[in-house]
């Protein structure tokens, strides 16, 4: 799983480091749209990070980061005034619950790999 960590991190790094579209919406057009847009790349780039700490053989500390950072999604869900981006948000949170356990018990990375690379985009599209 040591392995798998690693890329998973490059991973991370590559998908929220790339520009998000709709992020450079003029805010107040669009409610708070662009505000929650950002705090929730800086989420993923938090998340990324902590990856790179954590052990691959540590279960617990796997599903508290996949936890928390479930937590953080749906907070900026319930923050999201565009009922779009709620509900992507929403989304999320639920996918990370119920990869938590998949990671932390089994070591198992492959629901981790697919949300990390599909979900930035479908940010961006919630976002434009």
């Amino acid at each position: 799983m040591h392995t798998n960590t690693r890329v998973i991190s490059g991973i991370v790094a590559a998908l929220v480091l790339a520009p998000i579209s709709g992020c450079g919406t003029i805010q107040g057009m669009t409610g708070n749209k662009s505000e929650v847009c950002q705090d929730t790349k800086a989420a993923f780039t938090d998340f990324g990070e902590q990856l790179n700490t954590v052990s691959p053989t540590d279960g617990t500390q796997w599903a508290k980061i996949t936890g928390d950072f479930a937590g953080r999604l749906d907070k900026l869900g319930t923050e999201a005034s565009d009922k779009k981006l709620k509900k992507v948000l929403a989304d999320f949170a639920g996918s990370w619950r119920k990869a938590s356990p998949e990671i932390a018990q089994k070591g198992d990375v492959a629901q981790l790999t697919v949300l990390l690379r599909d979900q930035p985009g479908q940010l961006g599209r919630a976002c434009s």
